[in-house]
């Protein structure tokens, strides 16, 4: 075998060392059930308040090593956030998130108990009405994450998958109010998406991590990595986090995106 194979051999054996894993950790043998309901039916009026509650259960699969919850709705002017499990009420930004650095197994599920009788996460709202029928989409997304051999001793966990849970409520207007446009509560199950993310090369991220401590500001407690495939272009992203006090929310500090050259473009597949 030539010099330049070895080299190259060698660089592939040395990124998944320091991930620790194989693509395997998010295979399509994992299996999650993803729970996120509401009290009221599709159809709501405005005025009303509602709870959102998201929960899983990892029922398959290899171990993951770190875990998050995101939970949003598209668009944002139908309703108000009047609180929301941990922190109390908040209008910006609309969406709930939180990273948990404990590791999940086949069988383990959210580890949260019970607020007024509603698993949490959970999400009190209030329905805005505006003009006729508004349709909003909610989505719960579980985050899963392995983690690397610390960069400049700070903990690196690389996003491995994610999957969402989506449902979607019509808001008409308040019950006096002149009849609307909307007749007949939809037809519209759960849908469940899961998305793999590749596996980073780690030179990149110790070079782009070093850039970024070079260029000065907060040392982070813990750094997230996620690739994304945009078209024929792959997306480092670099995220600093400060960890907050409590159920494990953490404060961004810094984001840091770069387009890199796919591994198959550089002749290491």
């Amino acid at each position: 075998m030539s010099s330049m194979k070895w080299k190259l051999l060698f660089a592939v054996l040395l990124g998944l060392l320091m991930v620790g894993m194989t693509a395997e950790s998010a295979s399509a043998g994992d299996v999650f059930s993803v729970n996120f309901s509401h009290k009221r039916g599709k159809v709501v009026y405005g005025g009303l308040e509602d709870y959102f509650y998201c929960s899983w259960k990892f029922l398959s699969g290899q171990p993951y090593d770190a875990w998050g919850i995101r939970m949003y709705y598209v668009p944002g002017k139908y309703l108000t956030i009047l609180d929301h499990w941990g922190r109390g009420g908040v209008s910006y930004p609309q969406t709930y998130k939180w990273f948990v650095k404990e590791s999940i197994r086949a069988g383990d599920s959210s580890p949260y108990d019970h607020y007024f009788n509603l698993p949490a996460p959970w999400l009190k709202v209030r329905y805005n009405y505006i003009e006729g029928t508004n349709r909003v989409t909610y989505r719960c997304a579980l985050d899963l994450f392995i983690k690397a051999i610390p960069i400049f001793d700070i903990p690196i966990y690389i996003k491995r998958k994610t999957v969402i849970d989506s449902f979607e409520v019509f808001i008409v207007g308040p019950p006096r109010s002149s009849p609307n446009t909307f007749r007949s509560e939809p037809s519209f199950d759960h849908k469940v998406d899961h998305i793999v993310f590749p596996l980073p090369d780690m030179r990149q991220v110790k070079k782009s991590l070093m850039e970024i401590l070079i260029r000065g500001g907060s040392r982070p407690d813990f750094v997230v990595v996620e690739v994304r495939k945009i078209g024929n272009t792959e997306v480092l992203t670099i995220t600093g986090y400060k960890e907050e006090e409590d159920h494990g929310e953490a404060r961004v500090i810094f984001e840091y995106s770069k387009n890199i050259v796919p591994a198959k473009e550089m002749g290491w597949s």
